[in-house]
């Protein structure tokens, strides 16, 4: 249900496979980003990698629960 916004999103997404790879063998490290509204903020070669994946699901953190040190 994340949604993609275009004007914010990286265009070129490379290593995918690589990063993909990482994930599988050592997990993900940060979660991706969203807003209340399910807004992709930050993560999206993450994202991209989980569907890679065939993976479904991801963790997630909404942007309003973090800290400004986070």
């Amino acid at each position: 249900d994340i949604v993609l916004r275009e004007q914010s999103q990286r265009k070129d997404l490379t290593g995918i496979e690589e990063l993909a790879d990482s994930i599988k063998q050592r997990g993900l490290y940060h979660p991706i980003i969203v807003d209340d509204q399910l807004n992709l903020v930050a993560g999206g070669r993450r994202l991209a990698a989980y569907k890679f994946l065939g993976k479904d699901t991801i963790p997630a953190q909404k942007k309003s629960d973090l800290s400004a040190l986070d």
